[in-house]
């Protein structure tokens, strides 16, 4: 589980993981583990979330229901000697259960790809952002909207910086 972890002024708010150069790795590998994020994971290249079971990320209030903190997933943002690296890449797969964004959650590239899997569940999504790169989505059950809306391109699930049509792979087995 990642958390929020504001200790001090000179932590970043709302920050759980945080690697300005590097790439993160989280992965829960033995039976029946999950990653949760409660708090934004970002990395100046790339990003990647393996679970032998469920991927979660939420959106935490605080008791008097304003936001603390969101388990967005931000690739290629910080790196000083290559900003906006369109390199770093968020890759996520829960090996058995589902990958499940809550509404309001966001996994952003700066134009490197995102693919979200869940092969044996649904997968779940808010925001997948990844600029001009390609987002690519596998699910052994459904693919849902976080919204309850709907998932086209177009909608909350896929945004481009362009608003040019795009293609995204998508595979549901349900």
């Amino acid at each position: 589980t990642v958390n929020e972890g504001v200790e001090n002024l000179t932590d970043w708010w709302g920050m759980g993981v945080g690697s300005q150069f590097d790439d993160i790795l989280l992965a829960a590998n033995g039976a029946g583990s999950d990653v949760i994020l409660n708090a934004t994971v970002e990395a100046g290249r790339h990003v990647t979330v393996l679970a032998r079971d469920s991927v979660e990320q939420n959106v935490v209030l605080n008791p008097d229901e304003t936001l603390l903190s969101r388990g967005d997933i931000l690739a290629g943002f910080t790196d000083l000697f290559t900003p906006n690296d369109p390199q770093g890449s968020i890759d996520v797969e829960a090996f058995g259960g589902s990958v499940t964004m809550a509404d309001g959650t966001v996994s952003q590239t700066q134009g490197g790809h995102i693919r979200y899997a869940a092969p044996m569940a649904d997968v779940t999504l808010g925001l997948l952002d990844a600029g001009d790169g390609m987002v690519q989505i596998i699910a052994g059950g459904s693919i849902l909207d976080a919204r309850a809306d709907t998932v086209v391109h177009g909608a909350e699930g896929f945004a481009g910086q362009t608003g040019a049509d795009r293609t995204e792979n998508i595979i549901a087995s349900a």
